[in-house]
């Protein structure tokens, strides 16, 4: 792609004529919000050189006489005063995480040491220019890490831009908010998305401009640019847009549909959309990733068709939480789990299937989260890994379910839309958003529930039950007690009973202490459980769900054994899989051949490779039961046939020693397949037994086995079955139909 001409010959003749006040003159004036940084921008982008130039009018908030101005600027960026009375100094400083994990790469970072001149003094206007190169590679994140995607702090380069906060492009001061107008530069053919309004786009044959203004204080600038497509749809007082790749009318009209429908959703639920347009982005690698108004997403990430109905409306949703609301981090980052609940969690709600997520949910927590790995959700920054995820989605989507549960509905939607009215562009904690939830609920709910947000651990629950026939009545006697180690949560448990005539009966339980009891009579009962839909945070028991491929990679200490010679895939192959497992904890596994064991180590997980290996009869008894067998030529599994040939089996089982502890079973006929089976396990964690065909290879077949039964069920008349409860209306639905 030709590049432009850079332009700083062109600025420092146009500060010398004294038309510095005329740099603003082609874009729109943003004031902006008082007491907030102002920039007004001109960017020129020089893909084929890896380089952008800025012309920066910066407004301070306050400025007074002798004070310097300390700004912090991406290193490889060299700065200068358009003001000759205005002096600029520059220090090195200590490279920093481009994204806030300790995973990140480092960021080469500049202070700018800015000594305003008599009229910088009195306007309070800094007129900078900056320019240089801001090209950093992309990386992969750890295999282990569910989302897999590679991430960069910034890339300009032919095949596209991208530039954010953590690329430091812009200067800055610490975490002020700002506002913005911005004139961009584009190459031939190029078009560019940013925050805020757009209020010119002219795409000429020979060369791009296009501005966009944002007058709501924000945290961050972003510029995306490459070669799109641009659809748009005006319906009402928002525009919705696709900008892809590559054309695809159909692609575009199918996202610009539920954009629609989606945004008018959560304005019922949480009020009006903060932003005058919500445009969906192909990224040119692949991504998950929300900002203000637009969302960027990778182009396989958005053809998959499940994207839109899943990850699509977290994006949009997070309009409201974290990207207009904004997360007050050094106290805990309640946005994301709070988004999860109200995007993820709520589309399963609405298909009935709200249950088995949270408890998917607390899977993750009980299969990642270790003591050495727990922490409290006050700590909690970004997501870098399963353990931080489980966490900081997991353990803050169900906080805020068990405060809905608690309140009802309508009093939890209260008071999220008055979180949302007072706190709009606004920086918020969790003690914020707890607060407004208990304005709503005319109770302050802080005791019983920022006990989840201060401390680790979980509680764990065990279920006593006593009955004794009463004449026509049965007299249960229900103790219900906290048994982890840690001191006890204050909890609301709920307990159904199911009667003989199919009836249930929900008895909710406040406890402040180790254990709670309930007395009461009821007639016929014939099961009492505890928690059934999962709706309290707690660590689950391993005999409430099956053993799944998450429960193999969360493991501390794991043994992989390779197999003997005489599997039909070479050992070196098998080895180099092997080495894929270790994922972030490589000192936690250890990696041995058959003949290396004479016995099976009973305090370990283990990952057994190979048709042929010796120790798979470890699972033979428990996969037979789950209807697996295979005949060498095919392989059936949960009454699925698949031919063995050109393809890869993935079986999981709990060890029969100790039911914690998982084993895993990889069948495979090519070698060829392995490395990207490897590359793709990790993202199947919530499944108990997978099946791939050919070398990428490609997923046909995935189940979980049926759990073995609750220790928080107790059967008074055994093989009774739970009774039918009325289905719990989501908190908002889907729009069918209707349109702006």
């Amino acid at each position: 792609m030709p590049s432009r001409p850079t332009t700083s010959v062109l600025f420092r003749a146009l500060a010398t004529a004294g038309w510095l006040a005329l740099l603003g003159c082609g874009i729109a004036r943003a004031e902006g919000a008082r007491g907030t940084l102002h920039h007004e921008l001109v960017v020129t982008l020089c893909p084929g050189e890896h380089t952008l130039d800025v012309v920066d009018v910066l407004t301070l908030p306050e400025l007074s006489r002798g004070d310097t101005v300390e700004l912090v600027l991406h290193a490889g960026l060299l700065a200068e005063s358009l003001d000759e009375e205005t002096t600029i100094a520059t220090r090195t400083r200590p490279a920093e995480s481009s994204s806030g994990s300790e995973e990140a790469s480092s960021m080469p970072l500049q202070t700018l040491i800015v000594s305003p001149g008599p009229k910088a003094m009195q306007s309070r206007r800094l007129h900078l220019h900056y320019r240089g190169t801001i090209q950093h590679d992309l990386e992969s994140q750890e295999q282990d890490s569910a989302r897999g995607f590679s991430t960069t702090a910034g890339i300009i380069g032919e095949e596209g831009v991208f530039l954010a906060g953590s690329s430091q492009w812009i200067p800055s001061r610490g975490d002020e908010l700002l506002t913005f107008s911005m004139k961009i530069n584009l190459p031939p053919q190029w078009d560019a998305v940013s925050q805020g309004e757009r209020f010119e786009h002219h795409l000429e044959h020979d060369a791009g401009r296009v501005s966009f203004s944002c007058t709501h204080p924000t945290e961050e600038i972003y510029l995306v640019a490459a070669p799109f497509t641009e659809t748009t749809r005006e319906q009402g007082r928002i525009k919705a847009q696709a900008f892809l790749r590559t054309p695809d009318p159909e692609l575009a009209a199918r996202y610009l549909d539920v954009t629609y429908k989606y945004l008018e959703m959560y304005e019922k639920l949480l009020g009006p959309y903060p932003y005058e347009k919500f445009a969906v982005v192909e990224n040119f690698w692949e991504t998950g990733y929300g900002m203000p108004s637009f969302t960027l997403l990778g182009p396989q990430v958005m053809r998959f068709p499940f994207i839109l109905h899943s990850s699509y409306p977290h994006e949009i949703l997070h309009n409201w939480w974290g990207n207009s609301v904004y997360v007050e981090r050094d106290t805990g980052n309640w946005c994301e789990g709070l988004t999860a609940y109200l995007a993820d969690h709520l589309v399963k709600e609405g298909q009935g299937l709200g249950a088995a997520y949270r408890r998917d949910t607390l899977e993750k927590y009980l299969s990642y989260v270790s003591d050495a790995k727990d922490f409290p959700l006050r700590a909690f920054r970004s997501r870098h890994s399963p353990s931080t995820e489980a966490i900081g989605y997991g353990k803050c989507l169900m906080l805020w379910h068990m405060i809905r549960r608690d309140i009802g509905d309508e009093r939890f939607i209260a008071g999220l839309r008055d979180f949302y009215t007072k706190m709009k562009f606004k920086r918020a904690s969790f003690d914020d958003l707890i607060a407004s939830l208990s304005l709503a609920a005319r109770d302050d709910l802080a005791p019983r529930f920022l006990p989840f947000v201060e401390r680790v651990g979980a509680p764990e629950l065990r279920l006593t039950v006593d009955w004794t026939p009463s004449g026509s009545l049965t007299r249960l006697s229900i103790t219900v007690e906290q048994i982890q180690d840690e001191p006890p949560f204050p909890l609301i448990v709920p307990v159904v009973v199911t009667l003989a005539s199919g009836e249930t009966i929900e008895i909710r339980s406040t406890m402040d202490k180790r254990s709670a009891h309930i007395d009461t009579q009821v007639s016929r009962p014939v099961l009492v459980e505890l928690d059934p839909d999962f709706d309290v945070f707690r660590r689950l028991d391993r005999a409430e769900i099956p053993s799944t491929i998450s429960q193999l990679y969360g493991a501390e200490n794991v043994t992989v054994i390779l197999p003997g010679v005489e599997d039909p895939i070479p050992i070196e192959s098998w080895a180099t899989f092997a080495e894929g497992l270790k994922g972030r904890d490589p000192e936690g596994v250890q990696v041995v051949t058959e003949q290396e064991l004479d016995r099976l180590p009973p305090d370990r997980t283990l990952w057994i490779l190979g048709q042929t290996n010796r120790w798979a009869h470890v699972l033979a008894h428990q996969l037979e039961e789950r209807g697996f067998s295979s005949t060498g030529e095919t392989v059936s599994i949960a009454s699925e046939g698949h031919p063995a040939p050109g393809h890869c089996f993935v079986l999981t089982a709990p060890r029969s020693e100790d039911p914690a502890l998982g084993v895993g079973w990889v069948l495979a006929t090519r070698p060829d397949a392995l490395p990207g089976l490897a590359r793709k396990l990790p993202h199947y964690g919530k499944y108990s037994w997978l099946a791939f065909e050919g070398a990428d290879p490609t997923n046909v077949g995935k189940g979980q086995w049926e759990s073995v039964g609750s220790p928080l069920a107790f059967h008074i008349l055994p093989g009774s079955t739970p009774g039918t409860r009325a289905a719990r209306e989501p908190l908002a639905r889907y729009p069918d139909t209707g349109r702006r």
